[in-house]
């Protein structure tokens, strides 16, 4: 249903911001929509997909499949969107193996140079918050967790909808983030004699 409401606006190819809102009717997101999106939108600087009503608060809402979309859809606009910004996407599934994987679906290996600063997920299933870590900065190397943290938290203020089951997931995306904050701390430099800065610094203090 969603790359089929969507499909008109595909052919609209300097897009800058997009943002699609669904509150009715069965929802697929899947990494061949947010694939789609990718490379029929080049240039966006922002992208925002929001299911208005899930199933988890809504008993009667049509089901909302997590499992369909990928870190396949990240490295999609790691490829194509070289502007993109600020996306937030509403599902993620993260299984352990797909965290290995360093190539695109045709099989060629990934440039990771992307500029992108901030992600938001608001319902991420990860079954390893330090693989998925290593991954996701691997493609996105330059996030800024702040900025990715301050970005979900704004999204998700005042809704209270499922205040228990929100609390899981925005568990699970805010501990990965702390976990990709440790892949971004560089190591201390080391001098040819093999003494790390720090040990210098701190040796001075002391005076050895």
């Amino acid at each position: 249903m969603l790359l089929t409401a969507a499909h008109p606006l595909l052919a609209l190819r300097h897009l800058t911001a997009v943002t699609l809102w669904f509150d009715h009717g069965e929802i697929m997101l899947s990494d061949m929509v947010l694939e789609s999106f990718a490379e029929a939108w080049p240039a966006p600087v922002s992208l925002r997909i929001c299911f208005g009503v899930l199933s988890h608060s809504d008993p009667s809402a049509p089901p909302v499949y997590l499992a369909t979309v990928t870190l396949r859809s990240f490295r999609a606009f790691a490829r194509h969107c070289s502007s993109l910004q600020s996306p937030h996407i509403p599902h993620l599934y993260v299984p352990v193996e797909d965290c290995a994987d360093d190539t695109y679906w045709d099989g060629s290996e990934y440039v990771r140079d992307h500029q992108l600063p901030s992600l938001a997920v608001c319902r991420a299933i990860i079954q390893d918050v330090r693989w998925c870590a290593s991954a996701l900065h691997r493609i996105f190397p330059h996030l800024d967790i702040g900025g990715s943290r301050d970005l979900y938290v704004r999204s998700h203020r005042g809704h209270n909808s499922d205040v228990r089951e929100d609390q899981v997931f925005s568990a699970i995306w805010l501990g990965m983030l702390d976990a990709l904050e440790g892949y971004q701390i560089p190591p201390p430099k080391s001098d040819a004699e093999g003494t790390s800065t720090f040990d210098g610094e701190q040796s001075e203090r002391s005076g050895i």
